[in-house]
């Protein structure tokens, strides 16, 4: 079972960091070794009787369509994380410190848990990705991703855009134009504070609609040095 495990374990990306959800104390504990910094979790399946522990050491965490549970409250220098998640995906996190957080590549699937979490305590992130994975570019997707360059598409790798887009209906609520438009304005506007636009140097939207207004905001961002927005329109 921990053979197993640790196959499903390589090192990469990102890292995480919140502390607001509860795990359970009656688990086993499944500790990652602690001299390693960079760790991607991608398609892992934590048991449920089991609690995967990344030690202090670790600098860098990407979680990838993985489920059960996790415990990052040791990490005392978090400094990139990534979280790609669906909403049937049952998953719990507990987090460390995330002011040391300066680079953050979320995805929004209608469930906001996690995704208001560490838009709100991040507050010091220099690079911001933002994925709709419950979107209005379902037909796009599959029609055009395999005509694109691959440096176009940066920040995504084409395998985790299809991956994503493949677990959701075409036939689902978020083809409506608004609800994605009404959605980046509620979910993302943490973003549009003060001190995100003091501090953000690169942001990139992913299949969000977007209206005037919020371009109008993102003038804003004083410290911008890249801005990438993926989308079929803007709401005027």
């Amino acid at each position: 079972m921990i053979a197993c495990l640790f196959a499903k374990v390589t090192c990469g990306y990102f890292l995480l960091n919140i502390r607001t959800v509860q795990i359970h104390r009656k688990k086993k504990r499944l500790e990652l070794p602690n001299c390693i910094e960079d760790i991607v979790l991608e398609h892992v399946s934590v048991p449920k009787d089991t609690l995967l522990v990344v030690n202090e050491g670790y600098r860098n965490v990407a979680i990838i369509f993985s489920n059960g549970s996790s415990d990052l409250s040791k990490v005392k220098q978090l400094r990139k994380f990534k979280l790609l998640i669906t909403k049937q995906s049952p998953i719990n996190i507990e987090f460390p410190d995330l002011t040391n957080v300066a680079s953050l590549e979320i995805s929004y699937d209608g469930n906001e848990r996690y995704f208001m979490f560490l838009l709100l305590n991040c507050v010091n992130v220099r690079e911001v990705i933002l994925y709709n994975t419950v979107c209005e570019l379902h037909d796009w997707i599959g029609r055009d991703t395999s005509t694109i360059p691959e440096k176009e598409m940066a920040p995504w790798e084409l395998n985790e855009l299809r991956a994503m887009i493949n677990q959701e209906s075409c036939n689902s609520w978020c083809r409506s134009p608004y609800v994605c438009f009404k959605d980046f304005n509620a979910r993302c506007n943490p973003i549009f504070c003060w001190e995100k636009r003091k501090n953000i140097q690169n942001l990139s939207i992913i299949a969000f609609q977007i209206s005037d207004e919020c371009l109008e905001q993102l003038r804003k961002f004083i410290s911008l040095k890249t801005l990438s927005i993926m989308t079929q329109n803007v709401q005027a």
